[in-house]
């Protein structure tokens, strides 16, 4: 990566100040949250299911018998649509994010030849935190509205 030798001269140089160290931090960061939104995206294309329940993703509500399905779909559109409108904030607020410690309110559950590969639960309607551990994502505001209308309605408002 050529960026990594840039940003080392610029550090050592007296004038680029603390102002400039931010700016590098932030569009780091920034940068950082448009890969993970890509690595994100490239691994939900597998997807031939969507299931959107009630319930989080902690020990007591893994089990989707326990929450209201809003949304089981297998229709190829729909889970292009789903996938497309999980936009992740590109900002430091991202990278530098805390996790809460609730179970979150829904999950996302996307599957791949009749079995789960990913769940995403949707805590405080702003983030998404995936079951194999990684960092959560901070969604965009369309997302979070999104999110928001399917769970109230289990349906898309068009754009």
């Amino acid at each position: 990566m050529k960026l990594l030798p840039l940003l080392w001269k610029c550090l050592r140089t007296a004038a680029f100040g603390i102002g400039g160290l931010v700016l590098v931090v932030y569009l780091l960061a920034a940068a950082g949250s448009e890969v993970r939104e890509y690595r994100l995206h490239a691994c939900l294309r597998k997807a031939d299911r969507i299931l959107f329940r009630t319930g989080g993703m902690c020990h007591q509500d893994r089990d989707p018998e326990k929450g209201r399905i809003i949304l089981d779909t297998s229709d190829p559109a729909v889970i292009s649509r789903v996938i497309s409108e999980l936009q992740v904030a590109h900002s430091p607020g991202n990278f530098l994010n805390l996790a809460c410690m609730c179970c979150g309110e829904h999950t996302l559950e996307f599957h791949s030849g009749g079995k789960p590969f990913l769940g995403l639960s949707v805590h405080h309607r702003v983030k998404l935190r995936p079951s194999d551990g990684g960092l959560e994502y901070v969604l965009s505001a369309d997302a979070s509205d999104f999110i928001a209308n399917l769970a109230a309605t289990g349906l898309f408002q068009e754009k």
